[in-house]
Order: C-alpha cells, then structure tokens, then sequence
C-alpha cells in the first residue's frame, strides 16, 4: 500500500523519497541484487534496516553510479615517427 501512495505522491510532485528497498534501488541502477548488497557490505551505499527490510539511501545510489561512471577518453594526437609535435 506505501508504494502506491508513495507513486500518487510522486506523480503530484510533493516528494522525492529519500531511501527505496533493494528491488527498487535495483530498478533505478540497473544492478543486480547480489552487487547491491556486496556495495553495501564494502561500505559504498548506506542502508538501513527498518524492522525486516533493508532501505538504501536515494542519495548514496546516486553517488555510487556518479563515481564510477566513465568519461570519454580525451582525443589522443598520433604521431609519426620522426614528425614534429604540434
């Protein structure tokens, strides 16, 4: 039922959540379940426990991916043997 409202609530624009359980958190990465749990047990992600179930900081998942996400390798000049450098 928290789901459901959370989505109106979203859809009306009251709200971003500020933690999701692990099926949503890998929903929004893209990861699997396992490598979710392994960032977590590195240290990577911030969790909870609330009662039985683990929630994983919005904010964390958004650091995680930013982090590690690869930039495009700068234009590399060839050159010949012998030529000069521009």
């Amino acid at each position: 039922m928290v789901r459901n409202v959370n989505k109106e609530m979203r859809a009306l624009g009251q709200f971003d959540p500020i933690s999701v359980r692990i099926p949503d958190a890998v929903r929004m990465t893209g990861l699997s379940r396992s490598k979710i749990y392994l960032l977590i047990a590195a240290g990577d992600l911030e969790a909870a426990k609330v009662g039985r179930s683990t929630v994983v900081s919005v904010e964390s998942l958004k650091a995680v991916i930013h982090a590690r996400r690869i930039r495009p390798k700068g234009r590399q000049l060839r050159v010949k043997k012998g030529a000069a450098y521009r």
